[in-house]
């Protein structure tokens, strides 16, 4: 496998791990969801190992280092001209083989989604938003833990009902107000998740560019390339911001 991963310049195993338990400096995990956008078999992968939840059991595929092809006949020949061809289709195989079917799905997803999935990951903890900004007694309130809690479980629909009836009585309580709008957008409830996260954006400077960042994948999802291009270049230009060099990388891959 590793032969195959150097040919091709894929994520190596222990690339994949340390990713997806976050043990990466910034520089190299730009690098890695940058080869994501442009790689299908690498972000199946990814994706594959993360739905398993079992990092320490990585598929071993050494023996495809030393399959020697039989001699072919001359139709195959037309079809697979060389060796490093027929590797990395038994590669690719046993490695759809090993996820989910909604990654086979993805597999064939267009380029936008693509780019959603390699660059618009959510944080693991849906209060490291509170916490960044130090405001405890923002989760203070038993509805609103309760919320995160469903929304961490990913039951979007019943966090986004807990949110949305906090905000019935407290309309100013912003991390409700963001959650509810990733919720929202879980739910494909658009409107709801562009309201929410545009009020975010424009009243909370400790979550203003975490609010910005997924209100451009609204966009993306729904198509909506203009707005979501004049967002990334908004990021771009502001140096402040920690998805200055996603966005900045995003905007090419759009152009």
């Amino acid at each position: 496998m590793n032969k195959i991963l150097n040919n091709t310049t894929c994520l190596q195993p222990e690339q994949i791990r340390n990713y997806l338990s976050e043990n990466l400096k910034e520089d190299q995990r730009f690098e890695i969801e940058n080869h994501l956008i442009d790689c299908p078999l690498c972000t199946d992968a990814v994706e594959g190992f993360a739905n398993n939840n079992n990092l320490d059991d990585l598929p071993e595929l050494n023996f495809l280092e030393t399959k020697e092809v039989a001699t072919p006949t001359p139709t195959i020949v037309k079809k697979l001209p060389v060796r490093k061809n027929w590797v990395m289709r038994i590669a690719a195989s046993l490695l759809l083989l090993s996820i989910p079917i909604g990654s086979y799905l993805y597999w064939q997803s267009n380029e936008t989604e693509r780019i959603i999935a390699a660059n618009f990951v959510e944080e693991d903890n849906p209060l490291i938003g509170a916490l960044r900004s130090g405001d405890n007694a923002l989760v203070t309130n038993t509805d609103l833990q309760n919320g995160l809690d469903a929304y961490q479980r990913k039951q979007y629909d019943t966090s986004f009902k807990i949110l949305m009836e906090i905000l019935n009585t407290d309309a100013e309580n912003l991390l409700a107000t963001y959650y509810s709008g990733l919720a929202a957008a879980k739910l494909e409830n658009w409107p709801i998740a562009e309201k929410h996260l545009k009020i975010t954006r424009i009243n909370s400077t400790n979550y203003f560019d975490d609010a910005t960042w997924q209100l451009i994948a609204t966009y993306l999802s729904q198509n909506k390339l203009t707005e979501a291009e004049e967002l990334l270049s908004e990021v771009v230009e502001n140096d402040k911001s920690r998805f200055q060099k996603k966005a900045l990388n995003v905007l090419k891959k759009l152009k």
